[in-house]
Order: C-alpha cells, then structure tokens, then sequence
C-alpha cells in the first residue's frame, strides 16, 4: 500500500466505525467519556462481536485489521509468563486469523465479525492501582486495494464503577467531575461529538508492519485479479 497510515481525524471515511454487540447480540452503545468512545464492562467475562460497519460506502474489496491494547501494558516477555491470574484485564481474538498473542486479527468487508474474549477479574477491583489504570482501547486499520492504510476510532473497555468508586482516578478527578462525565456519556448515545486524537497511533504503526502477514493470508484466499502484483504495506 506504501502510504502514510491516514489517522482518524484526517480519515475521508469517518461513517466506516466499529459496531460492538454483546454476547446477548445486543449492540453495545458506547458513551464518551474524556473525548474517547468507552463501555463499561460488569461481568467477569464477555464475548464480543466487533464489525465494522461500512454501510453507504463503496468499498467492497476493503480488508481490515482489528487490534486490542490492554493496560498496564506489559512488554513481550511479560506477556509470555501470563497465566490468567494477574490482577489486569484479559483479551483475545477466537476468529480463525489471528496474530501477536490472540491480540489482533482480521476480516473482510461485511463479513460476520469477530469475536473477541474479554475477562474482568474481581481482584482488579482490589488492586492497588485505580480503576482508571485498567481499560482496553479497541481498534481496527482499514485499506482498499494499494490504498493508504486508515485507522478507525477507538472503542475503550473500562471496569464497571460502583456508586463508592466514582472519583477514585490516578488524576485526582472529583466524584462530581466523574459524574458529570457520566452524563455526557449519556448524551453522547444520541449525538456523539466528533473524535479526538488516537494517543497510540506511534505504536501502531508497528502493528501494521507485522499485521502485514495476516492481510497477505487473507488475499491468497482471494480470487485472482487483472492485475497480478503484489500488495504491500
């Protein structure tokens, strides 16, 4: 594709989004919360549909790439010791292509989705850290063709907060700042205000390096075209 990846808010397409639904199938209306689309999470495991709704656009041979990122971060040989104990969220991709630990994976234009496992410890509620430490930001990277590579908005996963832990934030936020978030994430259904900056675009050109292999997977599967060259990244 060989072009600077578009972020966000330079996108032309900013009606292709990631629609999330619940494991009930119910779609999952994010609020904003601190100019990010977030969901709260009460259950201690939820399995979620993540499409990408590209409805009204002509983009039929668009291939995507969907990416989770969990914090606290934890750098790779951390993750290889994991063993599902720890006192942090829990993430993987159950779709059939997938890559870098279970964390991202990929699909074509209107297919089915991908299911993504999402844990909620009870002990993250006991941990020394903030609630506020503990979120997973959502993510996919578009392209059609030899096009530029284009980042949708994010989708945050935060721990459902109880009425005695709104206020705890590693910044010090007021129980009355919190709430008033609160309410303009309900408002945020009806109108959602138009998105911010990315705050991991940096890191994520990475991914797209190494997502690379899971794009060309899903284009020997392709029928063959006019044109036989081959795409890059």
């Amino acid at each position: 594709m060989n072009n600077f990846i578009i972020p966000f808010e330079q996108t032309l397409h900013p009606e292709i989004f990631i629609e999330i639904y619940d494991s009930s199938n119910s779609i999952v209306h994010p609020g904003i919360i601190n100019g990010k689309k977030t969901i709260f999470q009460d259950e201690k495991s939820e399995t979620y549909t993540l499409k990408l709704n590209t409805a009204g656009v002509d983009v039929q041979d668009l291939q995507y790439i969907m990416d989770v990122k969990i914090d606290p971060e934890l750098d790779d040989d951390q993750i290889q010791k994991l063993n599902g104990k720890e006192d942090r969220f829990q993430a993987k991709f159950l779709s059939p292509v997938k890559g870098c630990h279970d964390y991202r994976a990929s699909g074509r234009n209107r297919d089915k989705g991908l299911k993504l496992n999402v844990v909620l410890p009870p002990s993250v509620y006991d941990s020394s850290k903030s609630l506020d430490e503990h979120s997973i930001d959502i993510v996919a990277a578009w392209a059609c063709g030899h096009e530029a590579i284009t980042l949708t908005e994010s989708i945050r996963v935060l721990p459902k907060r109880g009425s005695d832990e709104i206020g705890r934030s590693n910044n010090g936020d007021t129980a009355k700042n919190m709430k008033i978030d609160i309410e303009e994430e309900a408002k945020a259904t009806l109108n959602p205000p138009k998105y911010t900056a990315n705050s991991y675009l940096t890191a994520f050109v990475v991914f797209i390096i190494v997502g690379g292999t899971l794009i060309n997977a899903c284009l020997a599967m392709s029928k063959p075209r006019a044109n036989k060259g081959k795409r890059k990244l």
